[in-house]
């Protein structure tokens, strides 16, 4: 099967998901939903991003991010994979791989389809039927959007703002 190539836009915002290895709920506790957002949060400045929209599911990721201008969705991912399975590891008291080792982005190319797709990811937990609204679930942006900021990930509401 031939490798998909990335499309990189300096600042782009791209909507970026990753899975556990094999479908596993690796990120079904609290405290490994928590690794995942403070490894967002932790490399935001040093990668040069900002967050705009995010939600942490048993088995998968998805985060929504303005790329900065020297940095690309391949090196925040391999960064996020990277820190986040030590310490997953750890947590599970596991060896081995946590994360597939593909990942997809989409370029979001507009206002129209951010908003579909933060609607798309803040539904996830409805859809899978862990919450009855999206502002219900802790481990998304939802709450931001609704006016409830987090304190674990500040969320970019200002998509214009870089």
């Amino acid at each position: 099967m031939p490798v998909k190539r990335h499309y990189f836009e300096p600042g782009g915002v791209y909507h970026i998901t990753f899975k556990t290895r094999s479908g596993q709920s690796f990120l079904a506790s609290g405290a490994a939903k928590e690794i995942i957002l403070q490894t967002i949060g932790a490399y935001g400045a040093r990668l040069g991003y900002h967050i705009i929209g995010y939600a942490i599911m048993d088995t998968h990721v998805h985060a929504v991010i303005r790329l900065g201008a020297n940095t690309t969705a391949s090196e925040v991912v391999r960064a996020w994979k990277g820190f986040s399975a030590r310490k997953l590891q750890s947590l599970l008291n596991r060896q081995g791989s946590i994360w597939q080792d593909r990942y997809a982005d989409n370029h979001i190319k507009g206002k129209g389809e951010l908003q579909r797709v933060l609607e798309y990811i803040h539904n996830n937990p409805v859809k899978t039927g862990k919450v009855r609204r999206q502002t219900d679930y802790a481990w998304s942006s939802a709450q931001a959007y609704a006016g409830r900021p987090s304190n674990v990930l500040p969320v970019n509401t200002d998509w214009g703002a870089g």
